[in-house]
């Protein structure tokens, strides 16, 4: 079924699939009129889910007897209440570029697909006042942004001319100190000793000793150790009679 359903329509061999979107509607004559022919349009639901739109309606000449119908919901089914002979004018009008006349009455009695509703004008009118306003307020953004570009220039330097001061104080700054670092790993590099530190003043500070650190602070001055860490002194290994080598000779 599903490779039937992927067939294109060909009405010239005989095969016409017909895809409603909307209501599809077959008729009938009205028993109430005998001396004047009369239609009436029936839609065509299914049977089990009561659907009645996105059916696709299929009539093969060489094997349907009636027009088959299928659900969007995977229903099929034979509809004997569809005229083929109705089914297969429509679908050949539908596919000839130069439509018999004559067979355009069948339209017009209400057969096939219903027609698309009337166009709301109030609902257009309000969509194109929406988009209008959209473009209008777009095109007054872009005529502000184009307007301003100048003044916002022109703010921006000058707010960069009076940072200048600031800026050229900060970099003085940046390179004084700079200026002492270098000299200090200068004077550093001259003594061979540590770094020197500098005061506010710009001169190097005086650090008092070890000494008057410790003589400040009342710590006690470190005892002298034994020469020989080995015999501490003695001249012979503890606890035996070997003579020390580390202290004197061998």
């Amino acid at each position: 079924m599903a490779s039937e359903l992927l067939r294109p329509a060909d009405p010239g061999s005989g095969y016409h699939r017909v895809l409603a979107r909307r209501r599809f509607r077959y008729i009938r004559r009205d028993p109430a009129h005998s001396l004047r022919i009369t239609w009436i349009a029936e839609p065509v639901v299914c049977p089990v889910c009561e659907t009645d739109t996105d059916l696709q309606l299929v009539l093969d000449e060489r094997t349907d007897v009636f027009v088959q119908v299928h659900c969007p919901r995977r229903h099929t089914w034979s509809d004997p209440a569809i005229d083929p002979a109705h089914f297969r004018t429509y679908s050949r009008l539908q596919w000839d570029a130069d439509p018999d006349p004559d067979r355009m009455w069948i339209i017009d009695e209400g057969f096939g697909e219903e027609p698309a509703p009337p166009v709301d004008l109030e609902e257009v009118k309000a969509v194109a006042k929406t988009v209008g306003r959209l473009y209008k307020a777009k095109a007054k953004s872009r005529v502000r942004g184009a307007a301003g570009r100048p003044v916002r220039a022109a703010k921006r330097k000058a707010r960069d001319a009076a940072k200048q001061p600031f800026t050229a104080a900060a970099r003085a700054l940046r390179g004084r100190r700079k200026g002492q670092e270098q000299e200090q790993e200068q004077l550093a590099a001259q003594s061979g000793r540590r770094r020197v530190q500098l005061g506010p003043d710009g001169k190097p500070m005086k650090v008092p000793s070890v000494a008057k650190y410790r003589k400040a602070y009342g710590a006690p001055a470190p005892k002298k150790g034994p020469a020989c860490l080995v015999c501490e002194d003695t001249r012979t290994i503890p606890g035996t009679h070997i003579s020390c080598t580390e202290c004197g000779p061998a």
